[in-house]
């Protein structure tokens, strides 16, 4: 395997242990070790703050456990490198983590950085060409009606995880059982708040059987930051799509202009990135490393 690939292929933890003990004899390297393409929001931020102080050496990864497991590795053979290490807080217990050394979102992931008002606001004014407030009004509307709709989803996702249940994924698929449209979000045919729970009982394999009583003990911090992120992410997607036709069937833009987006996931990961939330922790974390 070549130097290339193995920077762009996840590896074995004590693999990415060895690569840093034969780097870190290198003057200014900051390893930054990130879940699996996070490192697309996270980079930006770091090499701003860092402003070429250091070189920074990137490893990616497919699990959170992965990146726990390096940074135990690290301590545990005493290796004093300067390091960066992201993980989502998820649903996860994560009081054991050394927040100190290892960065936890402080919401549930960071796909949910780019599900905020202003975050749809500034889309809508850079890449939509239309800062109208009656856009940002109808997102926060239908913000409120979506959160509604999926409460019941993110209660069995955190009560599973909590509990170590399994749960087929596409059984929770979010598009089998709501619509969305720039004016109204609702449950598809035949479902409402009434039977849901017969239909998803039905619908998935617990291995178990389980109360839905149970499950509605569930709480959460804040819905928009502490839901789970492919259902956020899912929503702004859709209704920024919705949006877009809405403001060209409106003729809203600005400008004459093309509309600098297509729909598609990736697209909008990447194109969107440099307007998702940063929050002021993440920037303390940072700067406590680097600096």
């Amino acid at each position: 395997m070549s130097e290339e690939e193995f920077y762009s292929k996840p590896q074995v933890p004590i693999a990415v242990v060895f690569k840093i003990i034969q780097e870190k004899s290198k003057e200014k390297k900051c390893f930054c070790i990130y879940e699996w393409q996070d490192s697309d929001y996270y980079y930006p931020i770091i090499d701003t703050i860092n402003n070429n102080k250091y070189e920074l050496v990137n490893y990616y990864w497919e699990s959170k456990k992965s990146v726990i497991s390096i940074y135990n590795l690290l301590k545990s053979y005493k290796i004093n490198i300067n390091k960066l290490l992201f993980i989502d807080k998820d649903f996860d217990d994560n009081s054991k983590i050394n927040t100190k050394d290892i960065y936890i979102t402080k919401w549930y992931s960071i796909e949910n950085y780019y599900t905020s008002e202003s975050t749809f606001k500034k889309i809508c004014k850079n890449n939509l060409y239309c800062d109208d407030k009656k856009l940002i009004t109808n997102f926060n509307k239908r913000k409120t009606e979506f959160h509604k709709l999926i409460e019941i989803f993110n209660k069995i996702w955190k009560f599973s995880n909590l509990h170590w249940l399994w749960i087929e994924m596409k059984s929770l698929k979010i598009t089998d059982y709501i619509d969305i449209s720039y004016n109204k979000i609702k449950f598809k045919r035949g479902i409402k708040f009434s039977n849901i729970e017969r239909i998803l009982s039905n619908k998935i394999d617990w291995g178990v059987w389980l109360n839905f009583t149970e499950i509605n003990t569930i709480n959460f911090a804040d819905k928009h930051y502490d839901y789970r992120w492919k259902y956020e992410l899912f929503f702004v997607f859709t209704l920024l799509a919705c949006t877009k036709e809405y403001v060209l069937k409106n003729n809203m833009k600005k400008t004459s202009f093309k509309i600098k987006w297509t729909n598609d996931l990736k697209c909008f990961l990447d194109t969107f990135s440099k307007y998702a939330e940063v929050p002021i922790e993440l920037k303390q974390y940072i700067e406590s490393k680097i600096l």
